[in-house]
């Protein structure tokens, strides 16, 4: 699997925020995707950073809505931590899938 985090459009703009995207690394077929929402105080929803995956399977990433988002591998939603801050960096991952942002 191949994961791609993208960016939106902004809020005022009424599109789609930030993507993370799962892609079969044979087909080239979408697996699954995740949408950040946009939140009140934050102009955009990126993704502007990698993501992280962890030995669990389960994929970090950082938006700059200010929220943590961790996916379990079937791209739910399995956690979001609220940061107060954009987040424009790779969350490393360190034992015990440890999150640094």
């Amino acid at each position: 699997t191949v994961y791609l985090a993208t960016y939106g459009a902004g809020a005022a703009a009424n599109a789609v925020g930030g993507q993370v995207f799962a892609v079969n690394a044979d087909t080239g077929a979408v697996n699954w995707n995740f949408v950040a929402p946009f939140r009140e105080g934050f102009q955009f929803s990126d993704f502007d950073s990698s993501v992280a995956v962890g030995t669990d399977g389960r994929v970090y990433a950082g938006s700059t809505n200010g929220r943590l988002y961790v996916l379990n591998p079937n791209g739910s939603r399995s956690y979001e931590a609220d940061l107060l801050g954009e987040i424009r960096v790779t969350p490393a991952l360190g034992v015990n899938n440890t999150v640094y942002i």
